[in-house]
Order: C-alpha cells, then structure tokens, then sequence
C-alpha cells in the first residue's frame, strides 16, 4: 500500500526507491523461476506456464490498481449500512438463576 487515504497517483516517485524497485525485481524472477524451472516447480507442486497463461496472470494483477480506483470512489455508507444489518441478533446472557441453578 503505497498510497492511503484517497491518494489518486499510486505511482508517484515509485522509480525514487532502489530498495523497493529491487525487491520487486526479485520477487517477479523469484516467482518465474519457482514457477518456469524444471525440478523445482515440481517441488512447487506446479507446472511451467504457457503464454497466454502468464499474459493472464499479469492481466489480473494488473486489474487490481484501476479496480481499487473504482472502489475507492464508492459511498462508504453503501457498505457500512449492508454490514451492519447483516449482523445476527445477540443471544440474551441467562444468570445461573434464570438457569436453574440457584444461588
């Protein structure tokens, strides 16, 4: 989460952190050769992907950024209101006497 708070450029000054473009860079060739090498995707319980498959995968990924614009910009009361009356009424707490058990 690079942004919060309704900031709309999440690629701002994305270029300005080695440590950040380096991780990223790792974790993408760390999950190609996890995914892509013969022995160790089958240690991974998964076999290569074609291309169209990995064009899918980063078209989904890539969804997620327009997607979360969208939501962002949703009324917050739409969901609050909704998960509110979902909630199930509380059962009423009985003492030991209401109970039967005395005392």
């Amino acid at each position: 989460a690079r942004k919060i708070h309704g900031e709309f450029n999440v690629y701002t000054g994305i270029l300005d952190n080695r440590y950040f473009l380096a991780i990223m860079g790792m974790e993408a060739l760390m999950q190609f050769v996890m995914v892509q090498m013969p022995g160790i995707n089958s240690a991974m319980g998964c076999t290569g992907l074609t291309m169209t498959q990995w064009a899918f995968c980063l078209f989904i990924g890539a969804t997620e950024l327009p997607l979360n614009l969208i939501v962002s910009q949703l009324p917050l009361s739409w969901f609050t209101y909704n998960l509110a009356r979902s909630r199930p009424a509380a059962a009423p707490i009985l003492s030991s006497s209401a109970r039967g058990g005395g005392g």
